[in-house]
């Protein structure tokens, strides 16, 4: 019985360091240390069913100040052995040292005396269960379920026992998970989704004004549409003119000009800067070079310029990098939880505890 109780432990505490829940002062289990987290877990987890295991270790406390002052008066050499047992280098340790291990990962149930009665309690349950014959009624106190159990696996299969931790199943056991195939399709569903939203909604774009007349009475072009402001106040990017509702509203440059098409012929404006193109939703003058006007977009402009193909090639190109990216990322997380459940019942394995 004892040295199930060891093994039950020492997994728990192997399960909890894979899992990346033990403190770090666990994780690097030194004397002083471990000195420093019983301190921690007196003050943070206190409980008086735990006095029994804190006497053990620690002999008697102080009326007024509990087991804080017998922990700091203990010498941090006494901790060699519970450090020894944690990295499996002890082959009879004592149960002292046990029991102190079991309060510092709150192991439950414990101490070891707890432990044995639910073993017990769980022999006879299962012996019952077998004879179809009803269990008898205890006036003992409930504890909780094992957190750690250990069963046999069928002799055909591996012939050896089989562990079990919080509810994971073992080699033998059957947990579904989603497929690579379902995770990558789902992505690429939502992705597509968004996509086709953006396609759907690229030229609806939302009203300045919001239905509301503006309190200032001019404008000035910000990048890409118009923005009402004081009269008074200096722009230096963007000339200040007087507030036209039409073009507060409607007047907006098209920065995806590979988007337009031959529906767009009557509808849209251009000029030419240089060696570019800018386009616009509405006539009239060029909203910062004020002398120039805009002309409207022609069959010539449109087919010479303007690549509807390529915007989808390009809208193209990024979907599947994104599918691809999405894909890997993926393999790689469900890789990753692979390696990380043939490592944590690699450290669980009979092998190890033994």
């Amino acid at each position: 019985m004892f040295e199930d109780y060891l093994k039950a432990i020492l997994a728990a505490y192997e399960y909890k360091k894979v899992e990346g829940t033990l403190p770090p002062n666990l994780l690097h289990p030194t004397p002083g240390n471990l000195k420093e987290e019983c301190l921690i877990v007196y003050r943070e987890r206190y409980d008086s069913a735990d006095d029994d295991v804190l006497r053990l270790f620690f002999s008697a406390s102080d009326k007024d100040k509990g087991y804080t002052k017998s922990i700091q008066d203990c010498n941090v050499n006494d901790f060699r052995q519970v450090k020894k047992i944690l990295n499996r280098n002890t082959p009879n340790p004592g149960l002292k040292f046990i029991e102190l291990i079991a309060w510092l990962i709150d192991f439950k149930p414990r101490p070891s005396i707890l432990y044995y009665k639910q073993a017990d309690r769980n022999k006879t349950t299962n012996h019952l269960e077998n004879s179809n014959v009803p269990p008898e009624e205890t006036n003992e106190p409930n504890v909780p379920a094992l957190q750690v159990t250990i069963h046999e696996v069928s002799e055909q299969k591996t012939g050896t026992p089989e562990l079990s931790i919080h509810g994971i199943p073992g080699p033998g056991g059957q947990k579904t998970k989603p497929s690579i195939r379902t995770i990558v399709l789902a992505c690429t569903g939502i992705f597509l989704v968004a996509g086709a939203t953006f396609f759907l909604w690229k030229d609806k774009t939302p009203s300045t004004l919001n239905g509301f007349l503006p309190a200032q009475k001019c404008m000035y072009w910000k990048g890409d549409h118009y923005e009402p402001v004081d009269c008074n106040e200096k722009i230096t990017a963007s000339p200040v003119v007087p507030l036209n509702i039409r073009k507060l509203n409607t007047f907006k440059k098209i920065t995806l000009p590979d988007t337009l098409t031959k529906n767009s012929l009557g509808k849209v404006w251009y000029i030419r800067t240089g060696n570019q193109r800018e386009y616009f939703t509405d006539s009239g003058n060029h909203p910062v070079d004020t002398v120039r006007t805009l002309r409207p977009l022609s069959e010539y402009i449109l087919f010479k310029y303007i690549s509807y193909y390529r915007y989808l090639l390009t809208l193209l190109l990024w979907s599947i990098c994104a599918v691809v990216f999405i894909g890997l990322c993926s393999i790689s997380l469900i890789a990753f939880r692979k390696k990380r459940r043939r490592k944590m019942l690699a450290l669980t394995s009979p092998k190890m505890l033994a």
